[in-house]
């Protein structure tokens, strides 16, 4: 069931890169999912060169974090904006250099 599961996962996502013309260079995993295809980060990292993020909680739950709750999508909204921020201050060093 999980290796099928995985199967499934990759595939769906190879196909909807190839058919979009679209590149993951991130996803999120709920630790649900994670214990149901514990080899789906491995074969994501492998197979789509995909950096996956294993989130404790699910999307509904909230987190505590610095000043509050917020939801896991929000969250990996600001890992997202932190990587894009961190990408282009690399660039721009390169630029200057």
């Amino acid at each position: 069931m999980a290796a099928s599961l995985t199967d499934h996962i990759v595939a769906y996502m190879k196909e909807y890169e190839e058919n979009c013309m679209y590149k993951f260079v991130g996803g999120g995993i709920g630790k649900t999912l994670m214990d149901l295809c514990p080899e789906l980060p491995a074969r994501l990292w492998a197979e789509l060169d995909l950096v996956p993020l294993i989130f404790e909680l699910g999307v509904e739950q909230s987190i505590e974090h610095g000043n509050g709750l917020v939801g896991v999508d929000e969250e990996a909204d600001a890992m997202a904006r932190k990587c894009l921020m961190q990408d282009n201050l690399l660039s721009n060093s390169q630029i200057h250099n």
